[in-house]
């Protein structure tokens, strides 16, 4: 659900000067950039230490669950000045109420202060502290595995992809990949918790990996584990709506577990974008169900298009990894 057409302008206090955002669609930065000319504006996920910002803005897209709402708004709240506004812009299908009351419990006092067909904006005032919600998620229990020959460990979160073990899509793409590396500089599209990116880093000590998503509590996530598996340095994590975050960067390889609840005009551009970012010879490394087949559209954008692996059909659901390769 997009929510640029909210107008934020009667709701944003005259002078803020520092800003932090979470889930805004462009429109709403956009909007924020215009209104507070003079203001920065920072993503939650991307916060500078010791933070006390003077309004918040968070948007509410879809189904992720109350209790990483809950804990999503806690850290919003925690880096705000008291007398700052926190607004949040919700549905009513998207659980507005229990938002509402949410807020209630952590600041003391909350409102809705704007209703458009659907769309409902909650509004609350910082106080002299914060109480932590009763519906705030809990530290999801960490996921550990032995991937590549590698025992790793990884923090995850409520509402995140596959947060209580590493699913058999991801496993398969991991374990499928070549054991000679040429590789120095890959990309981990959609990189979640981080699985695929920290395996290909901590089996291979002379790759560079960047790990994009455009969740910003799976970067968050990542980063925590990139630096829990000892590969910072080597890794790096940033909120991206596909590549768009590393606009000319090139790399060797792309390496993703291509979500299939998407449009296939999103697969396609998914695609494309991998392909531009590659060198000359360079591979997309890809898994989905396989009931999704991808060949037909890799083969638009690649010259050759292999499986390399496909889970046996006792498994359900089965999933095939694919290595799309450019020419020189």
């Amino acid at each position: 659900m997009s929510q640029a057409f909210v107008d934020l302008a009667p709701l944003v206090p005259a002078g803020a000067r520092t800003v932090i955002v979470h889930g805004v669609a462009a429109g709403t930065r956009q909007q924020l950039a215009v209104l507070l000319p003079e203001a920065s504006i920072h993503d939650l996920a991307d916060l500078p230490d010791a933070v006390s910002a003077d309004l918040a803005v968070m948007e509410v897209a879809s189904h992720i669950g109350q209790a990483r709402i809950a804990t999503e708004l806690l850290e919003l709240a925690t880096a705000l000045r008291e007398g700052a506004v926190l607004l949040v812009v919700t549905a009513r299908r998207l659980g507005s109420a229990r938002q509402l009351k949410t807020l209630e419990g952590m600041l003391g006092a909350a409102e809705v202060a704007q209703r458009s067909g659907p769309v409902v904006v909650l509004r609350a005032v910082r106080g002299p502290e914060v109480l932590v919600p009763a519906d705030a998620a809990t530290t999801a229990p960490a996921v550990e595995a032995v991937l590549l020959g590698q025992n790793l460990r990884f923090e995850t979160g409520d509402g995140l992809f596959s947060k209580s073990r590493i699913d058999h899509g991801t496993r398969l793409l991991i374990e499928a990949l070549p054991p000679e590396q040429r590789w120095r500089d890959v990309l981990d599209l959609g990189c979640g918790y981080g699985p695929i990116g920290i395996a290909t880093a901590s089996r291979w000590p002379q790759l560079q990996v960047a790990m994009v998503d455009i969740d910003p509590a799976a970067v968050r996530a990542a980063r925590t584990n990139i630096g829990l598996n000892g590969v910072d340095g080597r890794c790096e994590a940033h909120v991206s709506d596909g590549l768009s975050a590393l606009s000319g960067r090139r790399f060797d390889a792309v390496l993703s577990h291509l979500p299939t609840h998407v449009p296939k005009s999103t697969l396609a551009r998914l695609i494309h974008e991998s392909a531009a970012a590659l060198q000359p010879e360079g591979d997309l490394i890809t898994v989905t169900a396989s009931a999704v087949d991808l060949r037909a559209p890799l083969s638009a954008a690649f010259e050759t298009v292999n499986v390399l692996s496909e889970s046996p059909p006792t498994n359900s659901p089965q999933y095939r990894v694919l290595q799309a390769t450019l020419s020189l």
